[in-house]
């Protein structure tokens, strides 16, 4: 099976409680499906997980084998785990929820080292946060 590459990137300003944009980049085979959301007011954590359930969100059906990327440390090490986290109860909740259906991979990478859809990820996260509006790019 081939997996679903999920790369995840959020983005605030001013952090922590500014205006918040969050993305997602889903590939499998040639598919690529871009998602990206606006939040009032977040974290960088916050808009960060919010683009991980986006992303798994958009999964029809269960079985699928999903790879989630993400330059967020503190993301990668809750979803798995290895943090215990003092906030975000209920988006965590919402992930593990979803990560049930599938078999999840968490990759942590080094963000803004020129990897081309970590890069995307960065940029749609950014305008989403800059426009304030969500889209989905079917």
């Amino acid at each position: 099976m081939t997996p679903v590459h999920i790369y995840t990137d959020g983005s605030v300003h001013p952090n922590p409680n500014g205006q918040a944009g969050w993305a997602a980049l889903l590939i499998w085979n040639e598919v690529r499906r871009e998602l990206s959301g606006y939040l009032p007011i977040a974290t960088n954590n916050t808009a960060e997980l919010e683009a991980v359930i986006h992303g798994l969100d958009v999964l029809n059906g269960e079985g699928h084998e999903v790879v989630i990327h993400t330059d967020s440390e503190y993301t990668q090490k809750a979803i798995v785990g290895m943090k215990k986290p003092k906030a975000n109860f209920g988006l965590l909740e919402r992930i593990r929820a979803l990560c049930a259906r599938h078999t999840v991979t968490v990759e942590w990478e080094r963000g803004h080292i020129g990897g081309a859809e970590n890069e995307r990820a960065d940029t749609l996260a950014n305008q989403a946060r800059i426009r304030g509006k969500s889209h989905d790019g079917n």
